[in-house]
């Protein structure tokens, strides 16, 4: 196994040590893989119901899937790239749903994670940084990796493949990686931006032709 030794592999793997001190038990672990996903699911049905389609999740997915995939590794992304998929697959026909089963599903999804940990007897990663100055910023962060954090909980603390090389590494062709999955990241969302902007002006020349060919 070949250890990373990036700035950026490093920080994921200092946050995965204090989220690992609040996720001892399997047990806790384990309903995190079914109650996190819940959350993050009925959260992206939700974007698809307001936004009416389904491009602008992808978008942001495949942007942070793009940058998250030079962050970790490999061995923590993969599963976390399963499940994320499979989350924004499923999230199409959710955006279906009504917006009352869709809130019921999300707060189980998240209140279920307080459960498992009032059921473990385990406090709160939240807890630990809730009363610090950059509550906010830390917030931002725990969320923003929560499910690989969740999948890096899965391995043992010494488990070589928390440290294998990242999915993408730019770094053996002398290529920065946080400008590179920036770089990729942005073009995805124009991409998906230049899909929306596409479907709604042609969407707007089909009502105009519909409203002609009615007052004829």
């Amino acid at each position: 196994m070949v250890v990373v030794n990036d700035d950026v592999a490093e920080q994921f793997l200092e946050l995965g040590d204090k989220f690992r001190a609040f996720h001892a038990t399997k047990l806790n672990v384990y309903l995190h893989l079914l109650t996190t996903p819940l959350a993050v699911w009925a959260a992206i049905a939700a974007i698809n119901k307001i936004s009416g389609q389904s491009y602008l999740s992808i978008g942001i997915i495949a942007a942070y899937l793009v940058a998250l995939s030079v962050e970790v590794s490999s061995a923590v992304f993969i599963p976390t790239a399963v499940c994320i998929t499979a989350i924004v697959l499923l999230s199409a026909p959710g955006a279906r749903v009504g917006w009352m089963l869709l809130t019921v599903l999300f707060c189980v999804g998240y209140f279920g994670q307080d459960l498992a940990h009032w059921g473990t007897g385990e406090e709160t990663f939240q807890s630990s940084y809730q009363q610090e100055n950059d509550f906010w910023l830390q917030l931002l962060e725990h969320t923003y990796y929560l499910i690989p954090l969740v999948f890096d909980a899965c391995l043992s603390a010494d488990s070589p493949k928390r440290t294998m090389r990242p999915l993408l590494d730019t770094r053996s062709i002398g290529g920065d990686d946080r400008l590179f999955s920036f770089s990729v990241g942005i073009g995805i969302v124009v991409a998906v931006l230049w899909n929306l902007t596409v479907d709604s002006n042609n969407n707007t020349i089909k009502l105009s032709k519909n409203s002609r060919s009615s007052t004829k």
